[in-house]
């Protein structure tokens, strides 16, 4: 897996479906090789709604991660971990 930062550019390439796909992009390269928790990136992709965002945004990003996961793949890069890691349950 590389090391360090994602290169803006690539965020912006594998982001191309949307808000939440870049807004949890963003926030998993921030912090490459750590754990990020579901709530985490919850508030990174819905933090600026008052309401903090639709009942369904943990399955929402869940989605998003496995349909990002492949295409991050070809590119090197893995997201690894699970419902239950990280403190999550």
């Amino acid at each position: 897996m590389p090391e360090g930062p994602v290169p803006r550019e690539e965020l912006a390439g594998l982001a191309a479906e949307g808000k939440v796909e870049f807004s949890v992009l963003r926030r998993l390269a921030r912090r490459p090789g750590h754990w990020v928790s579901i709530r985490e990136l919850i508030d990174a992709v819905y933090g600026d709604r008052a309401d903090g965002g639709p009942e369904s945004a943990e399955q929402i990003i869940r989605n998003r991660i496995s349909m990002l996961m492949p295409r991050l793949l070809r590119h090197g890069w893995a997201i690894e971990g699970g419902r239950g890691l990280g403190g999550e349950a």
